[in-house]
């Protein structure tokens, strides 16, 4: 009997120790990264989503010699990413520490350079970072581009928590800039058809000289109507027969003029312009 007992207080302790060590440990991912990892509970994405968003990453980073990468988890603070502190010397966002642990972990990277485009997502607080390493990924991504694919494509679906969308938006992007790059037109301002001359005038066009058509093509409707109005050069019809007497006056100030000076403030889920970062990256971290 007391040796039952033993047995049992023996396996209720080594749980107690089991569960207290998982819990103590901090998460790690697997031995090697996929270009897709979803480490979330809830899994953002379904097999097929992830099959489609992995094999499509890896042929893009095949082709040419640039990683490319996207990294979900629910909470980064799970992950022991201070490894690499002593590489930030200033108050560097957690999530870009987050995704420098990463890149460095796990070796990610083509080449000498390792260049590496990298993605990560912390959905607990709706954190992100936006990295880029090695020469050749850097002059494929430039600042401009790098605010461009995020502000124009990926957080909008963000926002949405179209999570499957905005990574193949993601990964349809990444393809465009590194092939623009590789005939020596990396996507930049001068570049950007969506802002051209002739966009913008094309634009304008539709926005201000489109209503103003329609408005004068409803009044000239309104106008044909009107063909029993006359011109009056007397106002005798308004008059009371034994005319008016004005009892009293008085003065109505009807309008004000107020100055107003608009405040700007940073947006929430841009996170500012991108900037250069820790490692020789250059990159963008924020709110989605």
């Amino acid at each position: 009997m007391k040796n039952k007992n033993n047995i049992k207080k023996i396996f209720i302790i080594t749980t107690i120790i089991i569960l207290l060590a998982a819990i103590a440990t901090p998460a790690v991912f697997a031995a090697e990264l996929d270009y897709v990892t979803d480490d979330t509970d809830e899994s953002f994405l379904t097999e097929t989503q992830w099959k489609t968003l992995n094999d499509k990453a890896r042929n893009i980073s095949e082709q040419y010699k640039c990683g490319v990468y996207i990294v979900i988890v629910d909470d980064m603070f799970d992950y022991a990413f201070d490894e690499y502190d002593e590489e930030f010397n200033d108050n560097a966002p957690d999530a870009e520490r987050f995704a420098y642990w990463v890149y460095r972990k796990y070796d990610l990277g083509y080449g000498e350079n390792k260049n590496c485009v990298l993605f990560c997502l912390s959905t607990a607080d709706r954190d992100y970072d936006f990295r880029v390493w090695g020469n050749d990924a850097k002059a494929a991504f430039t600042f401009y581009g790098i605010d461009t694919m995020l502000d124009r494509h990926l957080l909008p679906l963000l926002g949405d928590d179209e999570y499957y969308k905005a990574f193949t938006k993601y990964l349809d992007k990444s393809e465009e800039y590194l092939q623009m790059a590789s005939e020596g037109k990396p996507f930049d301002k001068d570049n950007d058809h969506e802002y051209d001359g002739i966009y913008f005038i094309i634009k304008l066009a539709v926005v201000i000289l489109l209503p103003l058509i329609i408005a004068g093509i409803v009044c000239s409707g309104w106008k044909s109507k009107m063909k029993t109005a006359k011109t009056a050069r007397t106002a005798d019809n308004y008059i009371p027969e034994n005319g008016f007497k004005l009892t009293s006056k008085e003065d109505k100030f009807l309008y004000r003029t107020t100055t107003r000076t608009k405040i700007e403030r940073e947006s929430s889920s841009s996170g500012g312009g991108s900037s250069s970062g820790r490692g020789g990256s250059s990159g963008r971290s924020g709110k989605y």
